[in-house]
């Protein structure tokens, strides 16, 4: 009886913890399949959840968003543990995904529990800051040849000031 209400009360926190994550939560196996899903944020989902479980990724996503996703689960696979793998899923939405390795159950395929991190504020920040980079290149080009005109003929006329006195002409 108390084993089973400290289980339940594990569970509960587990439940709890999971709810307040603002990331996607998902249980993948080694070959795309996902198994389960935990996450608030369904709304960051391309399709209703209903749609992808028990379903391979390579199905249901863009095969660019599909070689890092698995690239992830197959470094996580390998080493325990990835982290830091980005992918666009639409020209607007960005995600970083991280990945562990979890205990294989005997009988069942290799799998990871990975979570993808919505960083698409973060990217469309970089993105301005590299438009913000480029305008101030141009300006500083801009400025740097428009500062240039002058002193080119400020220093041809210190070159004609120079031949004068070395000819011994300070008055021309």
């Amino acid at each position: 009886e108390r084993f089973q209400e400290e289980v339940r009360e594990a569970r509960d926190r587990l439940q709890t913890i999971l709810q307040t994550l603002p990331d996607l939560l998902f249980e993948i196996d080694e070959t795309g399949v996902v198994l389960q899903f935990f996450s608030v944020r369904a709304d960051l989902l391309a399709m209703p959840v209903q749609q992808f479980m028990h379903r391979n990724l390579r199905e249901m996503a863009q095969p660019a968003a599909t070689e890092v996703i698995m690239r992830c689960v197959h470094e996580a696979l390998a080493h325990g543990y990835a982290s830091g793998l980005q992918y666009q899923v639409s020209d607007e939405r960005w995600f970083e995904m991280s990945a562990a390795r979890r205990a294989v159950v005997a009988g069942e395929r290799q799998r990871v529990i990975a979570l993808a991190r919505d960083i698409t504020e973060r990217k469309q920040r970089e993105q301005e800051l590299v438009r913000t980079n480029d305008e101030l290149t141009r300006f500083t080009y801009t400025v740097s040849h428009d500062l240039k005109s002058p002193l080119v003929t400020i220093k041809s006329y210190l070159g004609y000031l120079k031949q004068d006195l070395a000819e011994g002409d300070p008055d021309r």
